[in-house]
């Protein structure tokens, strides 16, 4: 939707950046290729949470990007799935 592509425009460098920056001070340095990719679920599901709570849900009073509330392994009201 419309809504998704201007909050992940809007979003998605930040996560990126962030993430990386969050994982090497952490790790101390550079975290390593693996370490990136098995953690990198947990940040969309941040990516997923921060767009429905401060961008698309004040705007259009709902989630019109997604919602997995049919799913028995949704997680914040239908914002990500587990």
């Amino acid at each position: 939707s419309l809504a998704q592509l201007f909050a992940n425009l809007l979003y998605v460098p930040a996560l990126l950046e962030g993430y990386k920056a969050a994982l090497e001070l952490v790790a101390a340095g550079d975290p390593g290729f693996f370490v990136y990719v098995l953690l990198y679920p947990i940040n969309v599901w941040f990516l997923e949470a921060f767009e429905e709570s401060f961008l698309i849900r004040p705007i259009y009073g709902r989630n019109v990007a997604w919602n997995y509330s049919d799913y028995a392994d949704e997680a914040m009201g239908g914002c990500v799935r587990l």
